[in-house]
Formats: C-alpha cells, sequence, structure tokens
C-alpha cells in the first residue's frame, strides 16, 4: 500500500511565499472590485424625526381627564400601512408602483416606531437626495397630522361650544343674583310689612341659589377651560425640526475598498488552504 510522505506540508509550506504573494493579489483585487461597487451605489439620505401624538382632555366629575388622539402602537401601524406611504408618494407628485428608483425607495424605507415615551413615534425615511428625503418626512407627518385632526377637532368644537353655553347661564345667573340683591337693598326699610317680608324670604333663597349656581357654573368652566389649554389638549405635533445630514448615510468609499480588500483576503487565504490541504493529502507512489 502507498504510504502518505509525512514531510507533504513541510514541502508544501515552502511555498508560502508565492501563497502570501496569492493571498496579496486577492486583496488587491478585492479592493478593486469594492471601489468599482462603491460607483455603482447611489449615495442615499435618510431623515428622521420624533412625533409627538396629540391629546384630548376633558371634564369628568369634579377632575380633567386626558387621553390620546391615537394608541401610539395603534399610530405606528396607521404610519407604516400601504396606502399611508402611497398617500406620501402622491403628495410629492411622484408615480406609486412605477420603476422609477425615487418611488421605491421612499415607499420601502417609509418607517415609524415606538419612542421612548408613550406618546412618542420616531419616522425616518431615504432617499436619493437630502431635499427629497426632508420633503417626503415632511409630507409624511403632515399627513399623520392631519389623520389625527380628524379625530382630535370634533371633541375640541363640542367642548367649546360647551364652555359657550355655560358662559352664558354664568351671565344669566349673575344678572338675576344682581337684580335680587339690588331689590333687596332697596326694600331693607320695609321689613315690618309681612307682604315684603314673605318676598324678601322668596328673593334671599333666589339670591342664595342664584349664587351657588353661579359658583358651580365658574367651577365648570374653569374645567372647560383647563381642558382646551393647550398644554391639555393639542394635535400631533412634531418634536423639534427634521433631522437630515449633509452627508450621505451610505458608506464613503473607503468603507467599500476596506470591505473588499478583506472579502479578497479573506479568499485568497481559503483557496492557498486548500491547495495546501490537497497537496498534503496526496500519497507518494
Amino acid at each position: 500500500m502507498p504510504i502518505a510522505n509525512s514531510n507533504a506540508f513541510p514541502d508544501a509550506w515552502r511555498l508560502s511565499p508565492k501563497s502570501i504573494k496569492l493571498i496579496g493579489l486577492a486583496g488587491v483585487i478585492g479592493a478593486l472590485c469594492g471601489f468599482a461597487v462603491f460607483h455603482f451605489v447611489p449615495p442615499r439620505w435618510t431623515a428622521r424625526i420624533t412625533v409627538q401624538v396629540g391629546q384630548i382632555s376633558s371634564p369628568e366629575g369634579g377632575a380633567v381627564t386626558s387621553r390620546l388622539v391615537e394608541n401610539q402602537l395603534t399610530a405606528v401601524d396607521r404610519y407604516n400601512l400601504p396606502s399611508s406611504r402611497l398617500k406620501v408618494l402622491n403628495e410629492l407628485g411622484l408615480q406609486a408602483g412605477s420603476d422609477s428608483k425615487e418611488s421605491r425607495l421612499i415607499f420601502e424605507s417609509l418607517l415609524g416606531s415606538p419612542g421612548k415615551g408613550p406618546n412618542l413615534i420616531n419616522l425616518q425615511v431615504s432617499a436619493y437626495s437630502r431635499e427629497q428625503a426632508v420633503a417626503a418626512m415632511s409630507s409624511s407627518v403632515k399627513l399623520l397630522a392631519a389623520e389625527h385632526q380628524k379625530l382630535l377637532a370634533p371633541s375640541i368644537s363640542r367642548m367649546s361650544g360647551d364652555l359657550a353655553n355655560l358662559t352664558d347661564k354664568l351671565k344669566a345667573a349673575e344678572r338675576d343674583y344682581a337684580n335680587s340683591y339690588a331689590w333687596l337693598v332697596a326694600n331693607a326699610k320695609q321689613k315690618n310689612d309681612p307682604i315684603n317680608s314673605v318676598r324678601d324670604v322668596q328673593l334671599t333663597n333666589l339670591t342664595m341659589l342664584a349664587d351657588r349656581q353661579s359658583v358651580e357654573l365658574r367651577h365648570r368652566i374653569m374645567q372647560f377651560q383647563e381642558a382646551l389649554d393647550p398644554t391639555s389638549s393639542y394635535p400631533t405635533r412634531p418634536m423639534g425640526e427634521i433631522f437630515a445630514p449633509d452627508r450621505p448615510s451610505t458608506p464613503g468609499w473607503a468603507v467599500f475598498v476596506a470591505a473588499g480588500a478583506v472579502f479578497g483576503l479573506a479568499l485568497g487565504t481559503l483557496l492557498v488552504v486548500q491547495r495546501l490541504a490537497s497537496r498534503a493529502r496526496k500519497p507518494d507512489l
């Protein structure tokens, strides 16, 4: 039987200078390929912003309670719907479903995710220019705010109407109180008259009732004013300006060259190792 030469590996490793040259050549070729790929990959810009979901407050009992216009997770799901993305494309004047690279990139990169706060949403989108990325983000925020405004506006309108009615009732109650009090003062000297005494009692009760009603109306009005205050009820709004860096978010040429070189070196090393292992397994005849 043929016996494998135990000195095969040492003999094979004598070709190491040649192997090193092969590995180095593979690294150079990989770096050149990475540089070539860089020129075929168009740069992209990513715009980001954090949006605060709107809030509506309303008087309930003796306090004012607040709730979000839409649940955070529901708002994120709404933003990520294909129909919402198509609205953004239409707002930008881009054809939905076309072969345009710009349309596809914006449609695929529009993304909403829950923020750290229970009423915050993080939004982002990518485009082939910084201006287009900012425009797409601005349109998406505007459309999301418009959908939430449809939910917010009826409640604000209803509370504003209730506040106006309460204000009118308060004016009427204060007027009744003033008239009753003025009559009591004017007829204070006629207390010995039995008829006037009965009227005094009635007007006193009416005055106390009007005064108590005025107090209750003032408290109710204060509740509605607090609920309608911009710090209690507000629409969906961006937290600051849209952030879009001046430089593209895609890697620069150095990253592509380095990645290509690493890949080339790894591939060259693998080929050399396989070659040496194949020589080491060859039996002596």
